[in-house]
């Protein structure tokens, strides 16, 4: 019975010296900002995939009209660019894309480039603060931007 006490008031003891409770305090502390930056990281990747998942179906049905009419049409090449600054995109560029009208079987593309800030993307709006804190404090102005450079697309002309 005695041992048991003396175990007692040592745990005792070492609580109120508070020598593990910097220890234990660091800890969670760091695994705090670890599940944060994890969050974030999550949340980047999650919109990344939503963003590729757009990116496709926009430039299928872009792919199917130009399939059809043997290339992509000033008026199609307006449409695109407006669909792109809807999904989020900003400095939208579709040069290297088929313009000129290609016979039956001949090689089309659609080249896509933009730039996407997620402090201004709708599913951002909680992050959004959090970017643009750290843009501001750190001096990072590419923090939170995805950029995507010629994204090409193939097809085959069907006209």
């Amino acid at each position: 019975m005695k041992t048991k006490k003396e175990f007692l008031k040592r745990i005792i003891i070492q609580k109120q010296e508070g020598s593990e409770f910097v220890e234990a305090a660091f800890c969670m502390f760091v695994t705090l900002v670890m599940l944060m930056v994890l969050g974030l990281g999550y949340a980047v990747w999650q919109t990344q995939m939503n963003l590729n998942d757009k990116i496709d179906l926009i430039q299928t049905a872009y792919m199917k009209r130009m399939e059809a009419t043997g290339c992509l049409t000033e008026a199609d090449k307006m449409s695109l660019v407006n669909e792109l600054k809807e999904a989020g995109f900003t400095n939208v560029d579709v040069t290297g894309s088929t313009t000129v009208r290609q016979e039956y079987g001949k090689p089309i593309q659609i080249r896509i480039s933009g730039l996407v800030d997620l402090a201004d993307m709708d599913t951002f709006d909680v992050i959004a603060p959090v970017i643009l804190y750290f843009r501001n404090t750190f001096g990072l102005s590419d923090f939170g931007t995805l950029d995507y450079v010629n994204h090409t697309f193939k097809g085959t002309s069907k006209v």
